[in-house]
Formats: C-alpha cells, sequence, structure tokens
C-alpha cells in the first residue's frame, strides 16, 4: 500500500506540543488527502522556520467546529477561545490524530530547504510531497547531524 506523504506547517507553541506528546490532534480548516499510516514531515513556522519532525496520522475525522471540539478538547493543545477564532467562519474541521512523533536526527532550515529545492515555498496549511522529496528530508537531516558530531571530535 503506497502511503501518502505531505509537509505540514505547525506553529511552534502547537509542535512543541506535538513533540513533547501532549497534543495528539493537529487542527486543520482544509481536509487532506490523507488515511490512516499516511506520513507527514512537520515544517514550525516563523520564528524556527524549519522541518524538525515527523509524524503518523492514526486518523482524521472531520465535522462542524461544534461538534468536533468535544471529540478533541483534551488531546488538541488548545483551549476553546483559540480553537474558535480558528475556525471561525468555518464550515467543517478537520482533525488529524498523531501517531509515533519524533524529532529529526537535525532540524533543517528553510534556507537550507531552499538550496535544495530551487523556489522552495513552506506550505500555509500543507503540501504533498514526493517519495523523493521525503527520502531527501530524512537523508539530509542526518548527513547534518554527522557534520555536527564530526565538527565535535578533536
Amino acid at each position: 500500500m503506497t502511503h501518502k506523504l505531505l509537509l505540514l506547517s505547525v506553529q511552534p507553541r502547537y509542535a512543541d506540543k506535538i513533540f513533547e506528546g501532549t497534543k495528539l490532534v493537529e487542527l486543520r480548516r482544509t481536509r487532506p488527502q490523507i488515511t490512516s499510516g499516511d506520513l507527514a514531515m512537520v515544517y514550525v513556522s516563523t520564528p524556527i522556520r524549519a522541518i524538525v519532525g515527523l509524524l503518523e496520522i492514526e486518523k482524521m475525522i472531520e465535522a462542524p467546529p461544534g461538534k468536533i471540539w468535544p471529540q478533541i478538547c483534551r488531546q488538541a493543545g488548545i483551549n476553546k477561545q483559540c480553537f474558535d477564532e480558528y475556525f471561525r467562519g468555518a464550515d467543517t474541521a478537520f482533525a488529524l490524530y498523531v501517531r509515533h512523533a519524533r524529532l529529526l536526527p537535525r532540524p533543517i532550515h528553510l534556507n537550507y530547504l531552499r538550496g535544495l529545492w530551487q523556489n522552495f515555498r513552506p506550505p500555509q496549511s500543507f503540501r504533498y510531497l514526493s517519495r523523493y522529496d521525503f527520502d531527501s528530508i530524512q537523508l539530509v537531516s542526518n548527513q547534518l547531524r554527522k557534520r555536527d558530531l564530526l565538527s565535535m571530535m578533536p
């Protein structure tokens, strides 16, 4: 089975919660075409501006915001006021349940990404990645970590 690969943009405060394991649901106003087991790279927006980690999507639910809130309120890492502001004017809310979130060995910053991909622009919400792009991101993160380790050797 071929899984979809996403690049998700997440604000720093929510990315921290995802990788701490206290935010188990990521919220979206736009529906990604995903299923259980799909993978997502996490791009953390300003001021971090880097791909920092990887997560697996356990499942996605969609419903009107007022109906979805009681289902996700304890797992979304967001209070009701922020939830209401985010979904103001939206007819449908999408909740992506996160499984197996892990940090990359080394973040890949925006300037480096633009060197890898000409005209790279972080997505506003999400975008799909090719298998090649996805594998390249993991490879680059590993190479950057190895370079750091080598520079620390006497």
